[in-house]
């Protein structure tokens, strides 16, 4: 009877590890896919407003006016974000983060062992 007992609750543990790993694997690849992501479009970004940057700068006939009206459009969208949306996106994050691992951890509970 102790024996049985004992295999029962190496096996639940070995159980809750394979779960665990399942869960964090499905949440490096998540954060991994959208750290690329994210990576390519700063990449993107960069480029365009450098392109904007020296197009303004054609405008206005100066390279310092133009790169500065640039990082002053870069500093409103800042301002109007943490003013507006930072709040409602920290959230809507975490809430994405807490969903991803209560769906992982259901996924992994309809399979059979």
């Amino acid at each position: 009877m102790f024996d049985t007992l004992k295999k029962h609750i190496e096996n639940r543990v070995q159980l809750v590890k394979f779960e665990l790993v399942g869960i964090l694997s499905n949440l490096a690849v998540k954060m991994i896919g959208s750290l690329i992501l994210l990576f390519i479009s700063m990449f993107i970004l960069i480029m365009l407003s450098i392109s904007l940057s020296f197009w303004m700068s054609s405008l206005l006939g100066s390279y310092v006016v133009g790169f500065a009206s640039v990082g002053a459009i870069y500093l409103f969208i800042l301002i109007v974000y943490i003013v507006f949306f930072k709040k409602k996106i920290d959230t809507l994050v975490k809430n994405q983060i807490v969903s991803a691992v209560f769906v992982t951890e259901e996924e992994l509970k309809d399979k059979d062992y």
